[in-house]
């Protein structure tokens, strides 16, 4: 069974019964399979679960979740989205998506105990400021390992996601 199945039939489950009202009435999520300049956010896990994935400091929660956030832009950018001109977020206050169509914006971002990435994706026109979709609510299955191992693995799935959703395609989930 290829890796995808599992988090694809997710996709499915969570795209056919929204969870409320609100969500029913959200604008359709856009087609972007046009857009070439990206600017992708930080994704920034909650920290109040630090202690219990055994970091003893802030310091070193912070340094792995920047390391993963620094991968996953590489990689966005060499392997799954080559054709098209990425820009990263520097750190989680970084905002400035100044030249781009596109600014990808990570929002209720959490990792917990079961190493399960939960996270919504907000896509935010740069030239209005205003969000022109959202995807609420997108939960990643956990993985044995250590928090940078797990990230790693969390942020190519959704790495593969955004691809597919960036060539006009939308994941099952979404």
């Amino acid at each position: 069974m290829k890796r995808l199945d599992v988090p694809m039939a997710l996709f499915l489950l969570c795209l056919t019964l929204p969870a409320s009202m609100a969500a029913r009435d959200k604008k359709p999520i856009p087609n972007v399979s046009a857009v070439r300049h990206i600017f992708f956010g930080w994704i920034a896990p909650d920290s109040i679960a630090y202690y219990d994935l055994g970091y003893t400091t802030m310091a070193e929660w912070d340094s792995v979740i920047d390391y993963s956030n620094i991968r996953f832009q590489q990689h966005l950018k060499s392997k799954y989205l080559p054709d098209r001109i990425v820009t990263g977020a520097k750190d989680k206050k970084d905002e400035n998506n100044t030249g781009n169509e596109l600014y990808v914006k990570f929002s209720d971002v959490s990792f917990d105990t079961h190493y399960v990435l939960r996270l919504s994706i907000h896509l935010i026109d740069p030239k209005t400021n205003e969000e022109i979709g959202v995807i609420p609510s997108l939960k990643y299955r956990g993985y044995l390992c250590a928090l940078e191992g797990c990230l790693d693995q969390e942020f190519d799935q959704l790495s593969e996601d955004l691809k597919y959703y960036f060539q006009g395609g939308r994941p099952e989930k979404w």
